[in-house]
């Protein structure tokens, strides 16, 4: 996310394999905490809203633009 704000934006995840909502995935989030202390529920699984399979996408690595296909997961953030 452009403004790296978890709070206020969605969370994509894209995936190299072909996964749909009967394969059930979860996104654990984990952070350091040697400045900060860690938050109630900081550590629960959390299921993606949107769990879109057959997805393509491009990305620039070392100044060479690559294809990727998969699935595309979009978890709300906070989580309720």
């Amino acid at each position: 996310m452009p403004d790296g704000q978890l709070k206020s934006h969605s969370l994509r995840v894209y995936v190299t394999h072909e996964l749909r909502e009967e394969h059930n995935p979860q996104l654990r989030l984990l952070g350091g905490h040697a400045v900060t202390e860690g938050t109630s529920g900081e550590g629960a699984l959390r299921t993606p809203i949107i769990v879109s399979s057959g997805q393509v996408w491009s990305e620039t690595v070392n100044g060479e633009q690559i294809t990727h296909s998969g699935t595309l997961l979009l978890f709300a953030t906070p989580t309720p």
